[in-house]
């Protein structure tokens, strides 16, 4: 099974040996070059508001966003799993000129492969998957430095698995990222006073989207808003009626 921890130790291992002639001096001197890229783009670019954990319902309740300051420059970059291996990719496809000048002159193999080491821990599985595969079979291949290069390894990754699998994954994701929305909408009802109750549905939307990336449009949100907002005000003024029926 992908993911465990011995196929990632054994991706590590095959990314180590882009540095079998390199000593860690050299080594930190890349991530160094590598990390000064990423802030660039974080104080350039990066999201002023980041917080914890992306999308999850922990960021909307209760926790505050991280201090732009102390925040790694993946945390600033709304990605799904916020890892450095899913920034580089993000930068990849976004062409920026600062992070494609470092892997120009070290090498874009040795760049990954500094990423695969550090974070393979941190990345998901599909893109663990591509860094690998990139890694190993374009060795000596210019071609995966473009974006159409990702964008096809996304493609195949999904046709090994089959039609019915690749389907299946969507599905489970599709249904996994409205979970997730759904529940935010509901906590913001769940009690008497929270404030979903004295909110607006355009202003319970401005909120939710400014606390996280859902992987949908604005008005995917409030969409979903308007339906559940619907049916919780909906049992909220049956209860009190109910409450009044009985005094």
């Amino acid at each position: 099974m992908f993911g465990t921890n011995y196929t990632r130790e054994r991706i590590r291992e095959t990314a180590a040996k882009q540095f079998a002639d390199n000593d860690d001096a050299e080594v930190k001197r890349l991530w160094d070059k590598v990390y000064v890229a990423f802030d660039q783009w974080k104080q350039e670019h990066g999201n002023r508001k980041p917080r914890a954990n992306l999308g999850m319902l922990s960021d909307l309740v209760g926790q505050k966003p991280i201090p732009f300051k102390k925040a790694a420059p993946w945390q600033c970059a709304d990605l799904l799993t916020p890892n450095p291996i899913a920034l580089a990719f993000k930068l990849i496809r976004e062409e920026y000129a600062p992070f494609r000048a470092v892997m120009n002159e070290a090498g874009i193999l040795k760049v990954l492969a500094l990423l695969i080491i550090g974070f393979a821990d941190d990345a998901r599985d599909d893109e663990l998957v591509i860094a690998h595969e990139i890694l190993i079979e374009h060795a000596n291949d210019k071609k995966w430095l473009t974006i159409e290069a990702i964008k096809e390894w996304k493609i195949r990754a999904n046709l090994r698995k089959g039609p019915p699998a690749a389907s299946e994954k969507r599905s489970r994701e599709a249904k996994k990222k409205r979970s997730t929305l759904d529940d935010a909408i509901n906590a913001l009802f769940d009690k008497p006073d929270k404030p979903g109750w004295n909110m607006t549905n355009e202003e319970i939307t401005d909120f939710l989207c400014n606390k996280a990336n859902w992987g949908y449009e604005r008005s995917g949100v409030l969409g979903r808003v308007k339906t559940l907002a619907t049916m919780h005000r909906k049992k909220g003024r049956e209860k009190a009626l109910a409450q009044c029926a009985t005094k």
